[in-house]
């Protein structure tokens, strides 16, 4: 059994194409909405035009991770072999979801494969995707496809974002779902290093493709303000298990920005420094405040 999931919020721009691709699979899946509070006609679009698709309505936006994490809790609850995510902002080729599967049947220590992400118009390769799959990230694909060589099914990637993953039940059983430390943005970034360390692999299958209308910044507030930039990062570090003591490494670089900024008297940076320090404690407090019950996300971590 695969379920679906798709997490909306105010996406009347894509959500037909995007569950009208999921209905076009030429293999059943069981399709939820996770609906984050949207204001825009979303609910009422999936209600009218895709009445056999499950709606869960939010009162309020939780955020992409914990959204997904009330469709992937019903799917293991229900016996699902596998989570496919899908963001709102993406459409699936009918044979994707089936090919995803095949390939994990055949490489099962891959926790999580994704198809190659092609723009919205089918006119190049998804911007952020292509830096996924450079030779830093990824071995081999990008030559290969300049060279035409035989490409092969899976290409093992350090991250892609999770826009269009699907997730092994062995893995989700280990890793359970996102952390909710992360409201939007980070949540892929700290369960691809959860997966790795609970000895899973991460995979790009090039064979097959989505199309991700993505708007590059669309959402500037999460890249552009400062604050937000800085937490969000130090989160990643900090809930990465594969980094011995990030405390200590953060604490190290702070302290020396402030010792240079001192030195060279440059106010402003100072400044900066300091604020990046009170964000550092923050961060701290926030994720040590609710460790009992995020211990569920990390009880891979307890021999």
């Amino acid at each position: 059994m695969i379920y679906a999931i798709v997490v909306t919020y105010n996406g009347v721009t894509w959500i037909e194409k995007c569950f009208n691709s999921l209905l076009s699979s030429n293999i059943k899946l069981k399709i939820i909405a996770i609906d984050n509070s949207s204001n825009d006609g979303t609910t009422i679009i999936i209600r009218q035009k895709f009445p056999s698709i499950e709606l869960i309505e939010l009162p309020e936006n939780i955020g992409f991770g914990k959204a997904n994490n009330i469709g992937i809790n019903k799917a293991m609850n229900d016996g699902a072999d596998y989570v496919f995510l899908l963001n709102q902002d993406a459409w699936i080729e009918s044979d994707a979801v089936q090919y995803l599967v095949d390939q994990h049947r055949k490489n099962p220590e891959y926790g999580v494969l994704s198809p190659f992400q092609l723009n919205g118009s089918n006119t190049e390769i998804e911007q952020g995707f292509i830096h996924y799959i450079s030779p830093i990230y990824c071995k081999g694909l990008i030559s290969d496809l300049y060279f035409n060589k035989t490409i092969d099914n899976i290409y093992e990637v350090t991250f892609v974002n999770a826009a269009s993953w699907l997730i092994s039940r062995e893995c989700l059983l280990k890793l359970k779902g996102f952390d909710p430390l992360f409201f939007h943005y980070g949540e892929d970034n700290n369960f691809v290093h959860r997966l790795k360390y609970a000895g899973f692999k991460i995979g790009v299958c090039p064979q097959v493709r989505i199309y991700h209308d993505r708007i590059p910044f669309r959402e500037k507030i999460f890249f552009t303000k400062r604050e937000i930039v800085i937490e969000r990062n130090f989160k990643i570090i900090l809930t990465n298990p594969n980094v011995s003591n990030p405390e200590k490494i953060i604490k190290k670089e702070i302290f020396q920005r402030l010792l240079y900024t001192s030195f060279v008297l440059n106010i402003r940076q100072l400044k900066d420094t300091l604020s990046m320090y009170f964000i550092f404690q923050k961060t701290k407090r926030q994720i040590y405040k609710n460790r009992e019950s995020r211990l569920y996300y990390y009880s891979f971590l307890i021999k």
